[in-house]
């Protein structure tokens, strides 16, 4: 089991190492951009999938709402950009707030009608 553990710390390390140089190396290539777009579009479902995972799979919970959020997102963050010809740092923080408001109402309808059923 020791061995087991080390071996894991390891190439958890090893992963870690290898993502930290990745943008060096990927700035030598011919086309540095599409090798980071992939990294970013692999690093940004891996994190989707470790939130659907611990709603779903710990919690025993049936919900669409983390793709449908992700989605919304990234909507906000292109309609930002191609419109209004901002930053993408700012259009970040514009979709945090666009899915932060959605999802107070998607709650506030969607979560407030089974109780008032149940009462």
């Amino acid at each position: 089991m020791k061995l087991i553990n080390q071996l894991t710390k390891v190439g958890i390390a090893a992963l870690l190492i290898v993502l930290a140089l990745f943008p060096w190396w990927a700035a030598g290539t011919s086309k540095p951009d599409s090798y980071m777009n992939v990294m970013i579009i692999a690093a940004s479902s891996g994190i989707l999938t470790l939130s659907l995972n611990i709603c779903m799979g710990y919690g025993g919970l049936m919900s669409l709402a983390h793709t449908g959020m992700q989605m919304l997102g990234g909507y906000a963050i292109g309609l930002a950009m191609l419109n209004y010809d901002i930053n993408p740092w700012y259009g970040i923080v514009i979709a945090i707030i666009a899915t932060s408001i959605f999802s107070v109402l998607m709650c506030s309808l969607v979560c407030e009608r089974p109780t008032s059923i149940l009462e």
